[in-house]
């Protein structure tokens, strides 16, 4: 993934830098979230591969839709019961959690007095574009394994965008 760029807040009001710091706020909840997805698809993808689920059946939808409620944490705890993180993704995937509940419940609390300065203004775009980069990485490291998983059952990266494009296609034709 190619770095974030930070934000350049010097020709902009107070109030279009306010808006800068929201933006970035909003682009590492996306990258939660996308964590949280790579987290489900790599729980299915494991009880597929290991024939405990037949991917054409209601129990793969009824799985899935149990596993979109979830919140980060328990989809990571879920993850570790149905499949084995190496290191790197543990680790990874237990900061993201952490940098999400921060920046979820606590970022704009604890970062209230940065709002009062460009200088500050500046700082919290920063820290919600490293946030947004971590949570970048973690998704890419789960990506990659649920992709080697998924191998003998024919998913791979050139199917999955195969299918990305098919979708865009039919909500571009109507």
């Amino acid at each position: 993934m190619a770095a974030i760029d930070r934000a350049d807040l010097t020709e902009m009001s107070d109030d279009d830098q306010h808006k800068e710091v929201y933006a970035y706020a909003g682009l590492a909840l996306y990258f939660a979230q996308v964590v949280e997805q790579s987290l489900v698809q790599m729980i299915v993808v494991t009880q597929i591969s290991e024939g405990k689920l037949d991917p054409s059946l209601p129990a793969y939808d009824k799985l899935v839709d149990r596993l979109d409620r979830n919140t980060l944490g328990q989809a990571l705890r879920s993850a570790r019961a149905h499949t084995q993180l190496s290191d790197e993704q543990e680790a990874m995937a237990t900061e993201a959690l952490r940098l999400r509940n921060f920046v979820v419940h606590s970022f704009f609390r604890e970062r209230i007095e940065l709002f009062l300065t460009e200088a500050g203004r500046k700082l919290m775009c920063d820290e919600l574009a490293a946030a947004a980069e971590l949570f970048a990485r973690t998704d890419e490291l789960l990506t990659e394994s649920m992709f080697a998983m998924g191998i003998a059952f024919g998913l791979t990266r050139e199917r999955a965008q195969e299918q990305l494009e098919a979708m865009k296609a039919r909500w571009r034709d109507g």
